[in-house]
């Protein structure tokens, strides 16, 4: 009975060896990975933009900053101020227009949502000409809602309880005849996404976009009635880098698709096309998308710049003509820092161009 007791032994302290081996080597290879996607400093030939930043962060009287940049893939500046570092959140507020679109844009793919249906399949108790309102037209501001609904900002409802409400409000206009930047809509979209899928926004969220991308600093806060447009969100530079650069690389992370081309595609196009604009924070010329704000739309009729900037001061672009994803990071108005994110975008743009002349 001692032998195979001994063995028994053995084998047990060999598994646990080869295991606590094997925690070790995937813990390293994280480590490696995360060396590899991010690196803190700049590139020689950015480092002009992060004297840049400094600058602002000075001038302005910031409690801290952070600034990412990605060229052709590469990290070329990874930079933080003052009191920012790589584990540093801040409230991106709007910039969640694009992580709720791309979120809902994954049940599209699957066919458990189509862009052109109407609100009521799912919420039957939107009715009269609310009835007809698209998932399209609620991701691109055009479905007539207002801006607000003070539902939005009980933390104690639920997506239910504010969509019900939304759905008593009064439109600003007939579905796809105004562009007004709000974000009622997005809370009508979210409460689709619950009933068609039959998980909660958070499920939905942590399944299908932060987990497959790894994203460890980011979420809604803790409640059932998340502002999706805006408001509790938080995120890390690296956690938004890591989405900017999915959508940059056509819906694809490590590997592993994420979205479809299509979606991405449907993201990037003026969907606002014969819609008048009732409001808007950005200039009359900027066109919007899915969750996203068209900067620039190349001569083919596709996006060649895209941006979602919070009002706090969180700023992530893509320019896709030069290659590059930019995060600037600062926790302040955007009234206040938005020369600063024009200038230090400039400044980019001008090294990017100078590396690139034949």
């Amino acid at each position: 009975m001692k032998q195979p007791t001994l063995a028994i032994v053995v084998t047990l302290v060999v598994a646990g060896l080869l295991a606590f081996a094997l925690w070790g080597w995937m813990k390293t290879q994280t480590a490696q990975n995360e060396a590899e996607e991010f690196k803190v400093g700049c590139d020689p030939a950015f480092v002009p933009v992060r004297d840049q930043m400094a600058r602002s962060v000075h001038d302005l009287n910031l409690p801290g900053g952070a600034l990412l940049l990605v060229w052709k893939g590469k990290p070329v500046c990874e930079t933080y101020f003052e009191s920012f570092d790589e584990h540093t959140t801040v409230p991106i507020v709007s910039a969640a227009k694009w992580l709720s679109a791309a979120t809902i844009l994954t049940l599209v793919d699957e066919g458990k949502l189509a862009l052109d249906d109407r609100v009521s399949k799912y919420l039957p108790y939107f009715t009269g000409d609310k009835s007809t309102i698209t998932l399209r037209q609620l991701l691109s501001h055009t479905s007539g809602f207002p801006d607000y609904s003070s539902c939005m900002f009980q933390k104690e409802l639920t997506l239910e309880a504010c969509a019900r409400e939304i759905a008593t409000l009064q439109l600003i206009s007939l579905p796809g005849d105004l562009f007004y930047y709000g974000g009622a809509a997005f809370t009508v979209a979210g409460r689709m996404a619950e009933v068609a899928s039959g998980k909660s926004w958070a499920e939905l969220f942590e399944t299908r976009i932060a987990k497959p991308l790894g994203l460890t600093d980011t979420n809604y806060g803790e409640t059932e009635n998340p502002l999706l447009s805006e408001g509790y969100t938080i995120s890390s530079l690296r956690d938004y880098g890591r989405f900017l650069k999915m959508i940059f690389n056509q819906g694809i992370s490590h590997g592993r698709r994420v979205l479809s081309a299509n979606s991405i595609a449907e993201m990037q196009k003026d969907q606002t096309v014969g819609a008048e604009i009732g409001f808007s924070p950005r200039d009359p010329h900027i066109k919007y998308g899915l969750g996203v704000w068209l900067d620039s739309i190349g001569a083919k009729g596709s996006a060649s710049e895209i941006s979602c900037p919070g009002a706090r001061g969180f700023v992530p672009w893509i320019d896709f003509d030069r290659n590059l994803i930019g995060i600037f990071m600062v926790s302040d108005s955007i009234d206040r820092v938005w020369n600063a994110v024009r200038e230090v975008q400039q400044k980019t743009r001008e090294i990017i161009d100078s590396q690139t002349k034949p």
